[in-house]
């Protein structure tokens, strides 16, 4: 605050009383901030340990992993995925082939493990962060508002649970957003994205 001398006034001696602008951003939303920040970081580290845990486990952890691991494990032997469930090996195939695809070319390439598909769906993971981040960050102009909400992802309860599963749903969510995310920056790439859409599809 500071006091300055009123040279209009009609008696020269009365002071007018000036307040300066208010700073941007005050000390208690810089605090909420704060907090939020070091929660969701919170939840990341017991996220990253999870995942950690869950590459080291040699075998699945999920119910849903089994059928997806045992599906990949059929089609690297040879054999098509689509079947009549009447009869045996009576498999259900619960999903598009592109992650089956991948993770038997792992198989065949590398030998019978989880760690392929796990690892896989981890990376995704990481890229469906990553790709919140740029399209926030692209949206809202705040670097903040991009990191919280890549944080916000990491620290979903389904998202500890299948960010690191032998399943395609991260993939699939991954692939989708990079599709989403080259159709809205400033230059898109419609075909590429059309083409990675796609691949969403398939996964």
């Amino acid at each position: 605050m500071t006091v300055t001398q009123d040279r209009h006034s009609n008696h020269g001696n009365t002071p007018s009383i000036s307040t300066p602008a208010k700073e941007k951003g005050s000390r208690p939303s810089l605090i909420l901030n704060t907090t939020i920040f070091i929660f969701l970081g919170l939840y990341t580290i017991f996220f990253l340990y999870h995942s950690v845990v869950t590459l080291a486990f040699p075998y699945i952890l999920d119910y849903g992993e089994g059928p997806v691991f045992g599906v990949a494990k059929y089609m690297a032997a040879g054999n098509g995925i689509y079947l009549d469930i009447t009869r045996p090996p009576y498999m259900s195939t619960n999903y598009t082939p592109l992650y089956f695809a991948i993770n038997a070319a792992a198989i065949w390439l590398f030998g019978l493990s989880t760690t392929y598909g796990k690892l896989l769906s981890l990376l995704a993971t990481f890229g469906l962060a990553g790709l919140i981040f740029m399209v926030v960050k692209g949206k809202t102009g705040d670097k903040y508002a991009g990191l919280v909400s890549a944080l916000f992802l990491l620290s979903l309860g389904p998202i500890y649970t299948w960010g690191a599963a032998y399943k395609a749903d991260m993939t699939a969510v991954a692939l989708g957003m990079l599709g989403y995310h080259l159709l809205s920056r400033e230059r898109s790439r419609p075909v590429l994205a059309a083409v990675v859409l796609l691949l969403a599809f398939f996964t």
